[in-house]
């Protein structure tokens, strides 16, 4: 982004660069050992490295499937990025691949085009459950900051 800024700011030029700039990540893969790494191995999660290797375009897709930085809209686009990721942060959380399976499932069961009363009983119903069970949407909720700082960015511009 500073790299933009101190040229053109073009929007589009900004996923790209990174998807250059992020090419050694894939020595990583064959030295390092992390979580994210043996998650990538196991159960080929693209992880944090894979949306950096890819230019964010889950940041990208969600740029384009916010409405606003008003509260709903910024928990759609949460949700939007959880069901379109692999975040191993909840993955972690979670233990094993099935309760991260369920719980990828609770999430994915929302209707958030009924953000009624009882819509938010449901979403209260999976927060909690996650609260009770130590799970984050760690790896989810980065790629929503990183939405919302170039929403507000660009906004300024």
């Amino acid at each position: 982004i500073g790299y933009e800024l101190n040229h053109d700011m073009d929007f589009s030029n900004i996923f790209y660069n990174i998807t250059k700039m992020t090419k050694i990540l894939d020595d990583d893969y064959n030295k390092d050992s992390s979580f994210g790494i043996d998650a990538y191995k196991e159960y080929n999660f693209m992880g944090a490295r894979e949306q950096a290797k890819n230019g964010y375009q889950i940041v990208k897709r969600s740029f384009y499937y916010t409405t606003g930085l008003d509260s709903i809209s910024l928990l759609k686009t949460l949700v939007f990025i959880i069901n379109n990721i692999d975040d191993t942060v909840m993955f972690k959380r979670c233990g094993t691949i099935e309760k991260y399976k369920e719980v990828k499932k609770m999430i994915a069961n929302l209707d958030l085009h009924l953000l009624d009363t009882e819509q938010y009983g449901e979403i209260n119903k999976v927060n909690d459950y996650c609260i009770n069970n130590n799970i984050s949407t760690g790896g989810a909720c980065d790629m929503l900051i990183c939405t919302i700082f170039l929403k507000e960015l660009l906004s300024r511009m």
